[in-house]
């Protein structure tokens, strides 16, 4: 049986004629981003969704570059001294949604930007200790302004790891 799936565009109704089989590669699944689209696809580093174009048509959207679509980084950092976590993007800045970070020794970190100009506090980590901040839709810090990456600086070198959410927006 052919599957099928209704998606009116301006009344938000989905019909699953038959979900037998999601998750796999390329099908639909039964999930959606934080503002509520269906997500169709992801790869662990894009995540696509669908959305109406200009014209009342269906268009695939979503992307690790564009703004609203949720992308994931891994931390892992050694060093006393300031590492890129997520790369600049033009005109956009940098929502952190969610972190967790772990170090191997007593450090303090800060998130900054490219520039060196702190986005969170000074946070002390005690040895094998970390800070966690569930993810939010509203999140939890962003990068003051746009076309700077988001960096993570820390006092001493120790072995830093984790991972965080994010995305990008005006």
């Amino acid at each position: 049986m052919k599957k099928l799936l209704f998606l009116l565009c301006f009344v938000p109704a989905l019909v699953f004629a038959d979900s037998s089989s999601i998750y796999k590669s390329g099908e639909l699944f039964p999930s959606t981003d934080i503002y509520g689209r269906l997500i169709v696809c992801d790869d662990g580093a894009n995540v696509r969704h669908l959305q109406c174009d200009t014209s009342g048509g269906l268009a695939l959207g979503g992307s690790a570059t564009s703004e609203g679509t949720v992308a994931h980084a891994v931390i892992n950092v050694d060093g006393a001294d300031s590492d890129v976590l997520v790369a600049a993007l033009a005109a956009k800045k940098i929502k952190v949604l969610g972190y967790t970070v772990l170090c191997d020794g007593a450090v303090n970190i800060t998130f900054e930007d490219g520039d060196g100009t702190d986005v969170t506090g000074d946070m002390p980590i005690a040895t094998n200790g970390g800070v966690s901040a569930a993810v939010s839709q509203y999140g939890q810090f962003e990068t003051p302004v746009a076309n700077k990456s988001l960096n993570l600086l820390k006092s001493a070198a120790q072995s830093c790891d984790g991972h965080l959410t994010y995305m990008y927006v005006d």
